[in-house]
């Protein structure tokens, strides 16, 4: 990421966190969950995978000795940024799918109203 911090990009200009987009960002650690979930869900680091012990058994052997090691967390996506006028929101994607069920429902009442008064059909 090119502006996780403050740091000189040149003799005169900074990379500087604020200047990425809340979209830019999203992506990034988008990409990053979405590589860390494929290593998650093949299983080899976090159990006795065969394919670990028939691909690289010195590793196997290692992590079989490693019994207190900690879990890896399963991988969370995260939130969608939503800019409502001039303010970033980060929402889920529950809040996502409950948004469009209210557009579809005032949609509908306007419709029936609309058809009611026979502007509509």
């Amino acid at each position: 990421m090119r502006a996780l911090y403050v740091e000189p990009k040149s003799c005169t200009d900074w990379n500087r966190p604020a200047d990425l987009s809340a979209t830019d960002a999203h992506n990034f650690l988008r990409d990053a969950v979405n590589d860390y979930a494929g290593r998650y869900h093949q299983a080899y680091i976090v159990s006795d995978h065969p394919s670990l012990k028939k691909n690289d058994q010195k590793l196997y052997d290692a992590l079989d000795r490693l019994t207190d090691r900690p879990r890896l967390p399963p991988p969370e996506w995260p939130p969608f940024p939503v800019t409502v006028g001039k303010t970033t929101v980060h929402v889920g994607p529950n809040a996502i799918a409950a948004a469009v069920v209210v557009a579809m429902a005032l949609a509908a009442a306007i419709l029936f109203k609309l058809w009611m008064m026979k502007v509509l059909f």
